[in-house]
C-alpha cells in the first residue's frame, strides 16, 4: 500500500461492534492485535524487513505474547551475538531495543571509539536490557539481568 498507493502512513484501529448494525453481535477486536500491526507496520517501512521474515503462528497470524521484532530476533540465532562496533545500520536495525534513531547515534559514536558498555547503549536510546541479549560490545556479552519469561 504504501509503494503502490504513495501513503505516507498507515491507521489502524481494532474493531468495536456498533449497536444497531449487522456485526453488532460480534466481539470486539483485542487491543493487542491492533498493537501487533503496528509494530509489524515499522518493521517493515522502518526497519527494513521483508513481509516474508516477520514470524507468524500456525493460523498466520503474528503472536499474540511477543513482538514481532523480538519473535524475528529468537527465530534467528545464527544472527546473534551481533558485534555492535562492526554492524551495519540495517544489522543494528534487527537487535530488539534498537531503532533507527539509536542505530543511527550509535554508528556515529562508533567513529569516536569503541563501544564498550551497556550504558552507553542505553544512552543513545537503547532500551539496554531488551537489547542485551543480542549484543556483543568490544567482543565481549554485556552484563544484564536475564529475563525471566
Amino acid at each position: 500500500l504504501y509503494r503502490q498507493l504513495g501513503l505516507a502512513r498507515v491507521y489502524y484501529s481494532a474493531f468495536h461492534p456498533v449497536p444497531d448494525t449487522p456485526l453488532e453481535g460480534h466481539p470486539p477486536t483485542p487491543l493487542w492485535r491492533q498493537n501487533r500491526l503496528y509494530q509489524a507496520d515499522m518493521l517493515l517501512n522502518a526497519y527494513g524487513f521483508a513481509a516474508g521474515e516477520l514470524v507468524y503462528d500456525e493460523g498466520g497470524m503474528l503472536s499474540r505474547q511477543e513482538d514481532p521484532k523480538q519473535a524475528w530476533a529468537r527465530a534467528h540465532p545464527e544472527f546473534f551475538p551481533l558485534e555492535l562496533n562492526r554492524a551495519t545500520r540495517q544489522d543494528l536495525l534487527r537487535v530488539p531495543g534498537i531503532g533507527p534513531t539509536t542505530a543511527e547515534r550509535l554508528l556515529a559514536w562508533r567513529r569516536q571509539g569503541t563501544l564498550t558498555e551497556l550504558a552507553q547503549l542505553k544512552k543513545a536510546g537503547a532500551v539496554a536490557g531488551r537489547a542485551a541479549p543480542y549484543v556483543l560490545l568490544a567482543g565481549r556479552r554485556p552484563q544484564h539481568q536475564l529475563s525471566l519469561w
